[in-house]
C-alpha cells in the first residue's frame, strides 16, 4: 500500500513539473524541439500510470528515471 501511494505521489509531482515546463516551452522560441520533448514527456507519464496500475514496480522506476531525465533535458533546452 505504501509503495502505491509513493508511486502516485511521484506521478503527481512529475505531472505538475511537466505542466509547468510544457507551459514555459510553449512560450519558447525553439518550439519544434521543446514540443517534441514535451510530447515524449506526456507519453512517459501515461506509461508511468499504466505501470503503476499493473503493479510493475521495476518498470515504473525505470520509466520514472527516464521521464525525469527527459524533463531535465526539456528544461535545459529551454534555458539555451
Amino acid at each position: 500500500m505504501a509503495r502505491t501511494s509513493s508511486m502516485q505521489q511521484a506521478i503527481r509531482v512529475l505531472e505538475h513539473a511537466s505542466r509547468i515546463a510544457i507551459r514555459a516551452a510553449s512560450n519558447s522560441t525553439s518550439t519544434t524541439t521543446t514540443g517534441r520533448l514535451a510530447q515524449e514527456l506526456e507519453g512517459y507519464i501515461r506509461r508511468l500510470k499504466r505501470a503503476q496500475q499493473n503493479g510493475r514496480t521495476e518498470e515504473f522506476y525505470k520509466v520514472l528515471q527516464n521521464a525525469q531525465m527527459k524533463l531535465v533535458n526539456l528544461v535545459s533546452k529551454m534555458l539555451r
